[in-house]
């Protein structure tokens, strides 16, 4: 039989928080620093697009990562709930000695 059903929805989670995770990274460094709404001088401008993107595309990409990896943390929180709960109970809690 197959992997745990569990296993399995928690790694693809993982692999798609990955993902967003990094396109929040990239479109907000393209944002900031690469397409700024100002011309700043310094800024790595030599063109309107980054990557083939004009600014819209990325603010769009961006949007839309964020609001994914959002979701997706959710998601991640809630499969590990049992996890966060036992283990934080772990280090809040005096363990009980047996001397």
């Amino acid at each position: 039989m197959g992997k745990p059903f569990k296993l399995v929805v928690c790694y693809v989670n993982f692999v798609l928080l990955l993902i967003t995770g990094v396109l929040v990274y990239i479109s907000g460094f393209a944002l900031w620093l690469v397409l700024p709404h100002e011309r700043v001088r310094g800024s790595f401008l030599t063109s309107n697009t980054f990557l083939g993107f004009n600014r819209g595309v990325w603010e769009n990409i961006h949007v839309v990562a964020s609001i994914l990896f959002l979701v997706l943390t959710i998601i991640h929180l809630v499969l590990n709930w049992g996890w966060i709960k036992n283990t934080t109970k772990c280090l809040i809690l005096p363990q009980s000695r047996h001397d």
